[in-house]
């Protein structure tokens, strides 16, 4: 359960702020378990912070080779040295991404939907369709 699942259902789960810790899963473990492949063996991780060392438990049997990070704030704490060493000793690469802008934003009202058209046209007789057709 993610922590935002746990936020939404934490009264009917009667549940107080320090207990949440224990039933909810860190962000990489939560996109190893649900990804969208048979597997993410020889991938990359992408993640805001640093993993920590029961994160990097599950990233190393998943067989994950690479982690990007944009933050190392804890990287003075030991579950973070841990999760580090552990990496190095097993050959998974880890580097922190810099992004050139500090800051995005996407303005909206820049969008005028009225001139968008995002229906497709529908095709006319002429136009040739390649389909081929299982026989």
């Amino acid at each position: 359960m993610s922590y935002e699942e746990v936020k939404r259902k934490e009264h009917a789960l009667h549940l107080k702020e320090d207990r949440i810790k224990y039933i909810i899963c860190h962000a990489e473990v939560n996109a190893i378990l649900n990804k969208n492949a048979v597997n993410v063996k020889n991938c990359s991780l992408y993640v805001a912070l640093f993993p920590c060392n029961e994160c990097a438990k599950v990233i190393i049997q998943s067989g994950i080779k690479e982690i990007i990070y944009v933050s190392d704030k804890h990287g003075h704490k030991k579950p973070t040295i841990a999760a580090k060493r552990m990496f190095d000793a097993v050959g998974i690469k880890h580097r922190q991404y810099t992004p050139k802008n500090k800051k995005i934003v996407i303005d909206f009202s820049e969008i005028d939907g009225h001139d968008v058209n995002q229906i497709p046209s529908t095709p006319v007789e002429n136009d040739e369709i390649d389909v081929k057709q299982d026989v």
